[in-house]
């Protein structure tokens, strides 16, 4: 048929749709360490965009549910604390991470969201 020998295929300019790269993306429940979060906050993280790569382009569209809103929500806390001890301590941040990291495992923490329990009651010294 005539149609047929002029059809061309627009998928590789077009590429996958912005809405079907948001749904797949959801923040790694895994990472247990603050670099591990840092770099998936910031780098990109098992060949991943990064968490802020996704805030700057899809705002918080990426985001689906109130369960990855409050995730992430925790995890931003824990981002901006190290920015903090970072600046209190004059510290360069892979430092500041180790720091943190030492004082967590001391404490016998084991997660990082039982981590931001602890400093946002208080109970966390380091």
């Amino acid at each position: 048929m005539l149609i047929n020998q002029f059809f061309i295929d627009f998928s590789y300019i077009v590429g996958p749709s912005d809405v079907d790269v948001t749904l797949e993306f959801k923040m790694d429940r895994t990472v247990r360490t603050l670099n591990d979060a840092w770099r998936e906050w910031f780098d990109g993280f098992t060949g991943r965009p990064s968490v802020k790569a996704m805030e700057e382009r899809y705002g918080t569209a990426w985001r689906k549910s109130p369960a990855d809103t409050k995730f992430y929500n925790r995890r931003h806390f824990l981002i901006k604390f190290v920015q903090s001890k970072a600046t209190q301590w004059n510290l360069n941040l892979t430092d500041t991470m180790k720091r943190i990291e030492r004082a967590k495992e001391a404490a016998n923490i084991k997660s990082l969201d039982a981590l931001r329990k602890k400093i946002q009651a208080n109970d966390f010294e380091c």
